[in-house]
């Protein structure tokens, strides 16, 4: 066998191992795929209860509690944290280009941010306009709790913005270091808990907020995940220096 067969094969193996290493199966796609259809579908279900039986009585019986919460000004609206997130992710690309690389941590932070604006952008601009549900605060005074198909805007209720931004935030973390899954999940629940006990979202909301963060966290995270396997693959088949 000549020199240049023996190259060919091995460009070949490279390719193959690449492809691998970077792309899923089919059988794992439509797997992982068909587990998220199931995700969805019990979010609804669940969601759908909320808010046939839920979310109305239990916004009304809150009530007198929700104001004490909201008068000592616990909330925090999702622009300063949207805010923070983009200067957060400019300044760790500035340190990127000034030292040419940034530490592990970093780059989590970032992607978590970019992940939760992504998630927020699309909740927000795409979802609560399309839906249309009037705000806890909107249906105690009268507003019908209903979807208002395509007549929605970003200040609507459904699905909560806070709760996409902050569980695909979370999640990214989540995946990086799984030991810190009980106390990030804790941090999520506080957050449901007291967007809920401060009437600024229905039971319903938070569900399927929840939802559309981890939606985008898990696939940002399986990306990376492929793309960490790619650059193993790459650095394996390099010739010893």
């Amino acid at each position: 066998m000549s020199l240049l067969d023996l190259a060919v094969q091995h460009v070949k193996g490279h390719a193959a191992a690449n492809s691998t290493a970077f792309s899923p199966g089919t059988s794992d796609i439509s797997r992982n795929f068909g587990i998220w259809l199931i995700a969805l579908g019990g979010c609804i279900l669940l969601a759908a209860l909320s808010f046939s039986y839920v979310d109305v009585p239990l916004a009304d019986h809150i009530a007198p509690l929700s104001r004490h919460i909201r008068k000592s000004g616990v909330g925090v609206g999702s622009n300063p944290v949207m805010l923070a997130e983009a200067g957060t992710v400019l300044l760790l690309a500035i340190i990127r280009l000034v030292f040419n690389r940034i530490p592990s941590l970093a780059r989590t932070l970032a992607l978590a941010c970019l992940c939760s604006m992504l998630a927020y952008a699309f909740n927000s601009f795409v979802l609560k306009t399309a839906f249309g549900v009037p705000n806890p605060s909107h249906v105690l005074k009268g507003a019908q709790h209903a979807f208002h198909w395509f007549d929605g805007t970003r200040d609507d209720s459904f699905p909560s913005g806070h709760m996409a931004l902050s569980t695909a935030f979370a999640v990214i973390f989540m995946t990086t270091y799984p030991r810190a899954v009980w106390l990030i999940s804790a941090g999520l629940l506080v957050i449901a808990i007291l967007l809920l006990l401060g009437n600024w979202h229905f039971l319903s909301d938070l569900i399927i907020g929840s939802f559309v963060g981890s939606s985008v966290g898990l696939y940002a995270a399986r990306l990376r995940t492929a793309r960490h396997r790619r650059q193993k693959v790459e650095a394996s088949s390099l010739p010893p220096s």
